[in-house]
């Protein structure tokens, strides 16, 4: 340390100037969410960690925004300390945000809109939260969940605005591990695209804070513009808005952590009453017909390259090659997505995910353009257009799905159909287009190797 100078006393010669302390480096700020500001609560405290999402009694867009009800600590000394034109507020820093009053939780309106959504990261480690004041049972809370869902489809959120759209990105990296996956591709470890349409669900109905879990209402597009591998971080840049019917509009492009676009997706969610009754097609419900008998269960394990529990077609109860197909689907309560719910959920928490739905209507789209002699290759799913969802479909239901053959060109396929709970009916499919890839544009380890 320079010893500090002597000054002469005023009068006696030239005062000398006091020496100019350095300026100490900026503190930079963490982006994981584990450690925010000196002040202003308990999340900025050293070593201190987000809490869980999906948490008894956890908001998760209240987790988002740091307010009282996760002890943190809505006093107003995060304000007096300033870093240039703004603070440190969670993980990110806020400009411009010095304003009185700035802890207290903005207002949001009833019916599940955005409350409180501040920008920060929120890491996803369960499911909606269960009602408040049932009982524990013991468990540990990350290990619950409070409706079904085939997988934990988001890892993290990062939100970057919060009105009037809110802006968010989602992080999932693909794990083998992960329920059903094991069964889908064995040997080639890829995420089916319509995870990516409930990793959607599951973040937006986080960040709402809605009351009942989100589901999908329309697939309006959604095209699939490359393979997303084991051990590949896919990133969403998702922009939700809410309609004045109580839905969400919600956009999202998505990459690779290499740069690669692989997604580009346009759904509806809303609640469990936000769609109506489908129209029924003419005719009514479309029963088997009779005519030959289609593949039994073996030979439907040799053409579908899927597997236990991501196969999800049981019989095919009609099969006219290259044009139609009629498949069954039988909804069982031991299946994965139900593995892990907590007790006493309402009958409404049991609805089987519409993501899984419309994977076992392509599973049957794809047994149909086997018949065809024209897929070499891997099948995959190129896009979606004009799905629409309606109705809950619990443990104990038999689905039907009715599969034609619009249009074959080259290594491609159109599809489009419905599908059926008994005389309801609960998804139509306006477009499905099926593309059969060589193995080795799918899976990049063959590439690297050659």
């Amino acid at each position: 340390m320079r010893p500090r100078p002597r000054l002469p006393r005023r009068g006696r010669g030239p005062v000398l100037p006091r020496p100019v302390r350095p300026a100490r480096p900026a503190r930079p700020v963490r982006t994981d969410g584990r450690r925010a500001a000196r002040r202003g609560g308990d999340h900025g405290r050293r070593g201190g960690r987000l809490p869980a999402v999906g948490a008894v009694g956890h908001d998760g867009a209240r987790h988002a925004a740091g307010l009282p009800g996760l002890r943190a600590r809505p006093d107003r000394r995060g304000l007096r300390r300033l870093r240039g034109r703004g603070r440190r507020d969670g993980a990110r820093l806020r400009p411009r945000t010095a304003r009185r009053g700035d802890h207290l939780p903005r207002l949001g309106r009833a019916g599940g809109a955005l409350a409180a959504v501040r920008p920060g990261v929120v890491r996803v480690t369960g499911a909606l939260p269960p009602r408040a004041g049932r009982p524990d049972d013991g468990t540990p809370h990350h290990d619950r969940h409070t409706f079904a869902t085939p997988l934990r489809a988001v890892d993290r959120i990062e939100v970057l605005s919060d009105g009037p759209d809110l802006r968010f990105l989602l992080y999932k990296t693909v794990n083998p591990e992960d329920p059903y996956m094991v069964g889908h591709f064995p040997g080639l470890t890829l995420l089916p695209a319509v995870f990516v349409l409930e990793a959607l669900r599951q973040a937006t109905t986080t960040l709402v804070g809605a009351d009942e879990p989100l589901n999908l209402v329309e697939v309006r597009s959604g095209r699939w513009l490359a393979p997303m591998q084991g051990g590949d971080e896919i990133r969403l840049d998702v922009t939700a808005r809410a309609t004045d019917d109580g839905r969400w509009l919600v956009t999202a492009d998505g990459t690779r952590h290499d740069g690669t676009p692989v997604a580009a997706v346009k759904v509806v969610l809303g609640d469990r009453d936000a769609a109506g009754e489908l129209p029924t097609p003419a005719g009514g419900p479309l029963l088997p017909a009779s005519g030959p008998s289609g593949p039994d269960y073996t030979e439907i394990l040799d053409r579908l390259p899927v597997r236990h529990p991501m196969l999800l077609v049981d019989r095919v109860a009609a099969f006219d090659p290259g044009r139609r197909i009629t498949t069954v689907k039988a909804v069982s309560g031991s299946e994965p997505c139900y593995q892990g719910m907590a007790d006493g959920l309402p009958l409404s928490r049991y609805m089987y995910p519409r993501a899984l739905i419309l994977e076992s209507f392509g599973q049957s789209s794809v047994l149909l353009w086997l018949s065809t002699d024209t897929a070499e290759g891997v099948p995959v799913a190129a896009a979606f257009r004009d799905c629409r969802f309606t109705g809950e479909v619990r443990p104990g239901a038999v689905l039907r799905h009715v599969v034609r053959i619009d249009r074959l060109m080259s290594d491609n396929v159109f599809v489009s159909g419905q599908t059926w709970d008994g005389d309801r009916c609960v998804m139509t499919v306006g477009a499905l287009i099926g593309s059969s890839r060589p193995r080795a544009k799918v899976d990049r380890t063959m590439a690297g190797a050659s």
